[in-house]
């Protein structure tokens, strides 16, 4: 019998000391060859089903479908998506803003170069500037130039990837199953050791042990509740904030972002 992809990591990333079989030791993934052709599975490579009387391997779709299906059951309720859902939007939006701002406020120093260039190349004609006054000038404000451009184009390219994170939060939060069956293999190990640090326990018969999951996606929760409680609903504004909930807010927009942006 010959086992394929036994070094294949994108194929198996539950395997080794994240999913554990229920004697404590460390699954291994591997695709056996019968008369059925492969057979991919996960497997314990310490007990016997003929001596434990129990099952010792499943198949990875198998095992793949049960964690998803795991992720759903532990996602947080619709009414805590939705509240978290408006914390991020609007930290997003804030964000945005100072952004927009920021790239405005470099577009203005531009012009300000390109009226000082001008001025420059008037002078010039009028020979009022030599040859060499005119290119130390214009040197001086071309580098300046530069480095505003480049600092406008991180601020635009930072503006992109927090919509790209946006996008990829909302997804997580509403659909983490889903989110995990999409995502690269590095990003998948991310997730589940985000959730769930301490790793899972598997029964291949049974499927998973009790779980814990990690304090800051328990955090979600609590925040979210945090945040309702300190909001007062106003139909014409959506959700504002009550000056005594800034301690809270600041938490919520804090995690909501940055904790969420290193999945």
């Amino acid at each position: 019998m010959t086992n394929y992809s036994k070094t294949a990591d994108s194929e198996w990333p539950l395997r080794s000391r994240f999913l554990r079989h229920i004697c404590g030791k460390a699954t291994t993934g591997s695709s056996p060859t019968g008369s059925g052709g492969p057979s991919p599975r996960y497997s314990c490579p310490k007990c016997r089903a003929k001596i434990q009387k129990i099952a010792v391997s499943k198949g990875r779709d198998m095992v793949h479908d049960d964690f998803i299906e795991l992720l759903d059951q532990v996602r947080p309720s619709v009414h805590i998506q939705k509240l978290f859902k408006h914390i991020v939007l609007r930290e997003w939006n804030n964000d945005m803003k100072g952004s927009q701002k920021l790239i405005r406020s470099i577009e203005d120093e531009l012009r300000v170069i390109e009226d000082k260039r001008s001025r420059i190349l008037d002078l010039f004609i009028e020979n009022k500037l030599t040859d060499q006054q005119k290119d130390g000038k214009l040197s001086e404000i071309e580098a300046s130039a530069t480095s505003l451009k480049l600092k406008r184009a991180e601020v635009s390219e930072d503006l992109v990837d927090k919509e790209s994170v946006i996008d990829g939060v909302l997804l997580f939060m509403s659909d983490p199953g889903k989110f995990w069956n999409l995502a690269p293999l590095e990003l998948k190990k991310r997730i589940q050791d985000t959730i769930f640090p301490e790793g899972l326990v598997y029964d291949f018969d049974k499927g998973f042990g009790t779980v814990k999951l990690a304090n800051s996606y328990l955090l979600i929760q609590k925040l979210a509740s945090e945040e309702a409680k300190n909001q007062t609903l106003v139909v014409a504004t959506g959700i504002s904030a009550k000056a005594s909930s800034a301690r809270s807010r600041k938490n919520v927009n804090t995690f909501s972002l940055q904790s969420l942006r290193d999945l």
